[in-house]
């Protein structure tokens, strides 16, 4: 798969290069902008976070992509219409409060 992830901090890129195995992929510090997208029009996978244009203009010359994995709990950012007309899936960050309820449900009784 072809993945490039925008936005990166140097801190991040150990993580992400866990991702190269059997993946091209690029780490860039700069956001997708509509200036840079057309560099980018073989994407299958891009993560990104709120800098980045998700619009319908610059999805539109990301002739391939499948999924969008936003570094961030909102989703504004990203044309859910195109995206849901062209099959990309997209994912954001869970908020905290998911997060707590995910873990109040695995509290076992500690006097049963």
């Amino acid at each position: 798969m072809k993945i490039n992830i925008f936005e990166t901090e140097k801190w991040e890129r150990e993580y992400f290069e866990t991702l190269s195995v059997d993946n091209e992929l690029n780490l860039m510090e700069e956001p997708l902008t509509k200036n840079n997208a057309e560099k980018f029009s073989e994407s299958e996978i891009i993560s990104a976070f709120i800098y980045s244009d998700l619009s319908k203009k610059v999805l539109q010359k990301l002739k391939n992509l499948k999924f969008i994995a936003t570094r961030s709990t909102g989703f504004n950012h990203i044309d859910l219409n195109y995206c849901s007309k062209h099959q990309i899936s997209v994912s954001n960050v869970p908020r905290r409060n998911c997060c707590i309820l995910f873990l109040q449900g695995n509290i076992t009784c500690g006097h049963c």
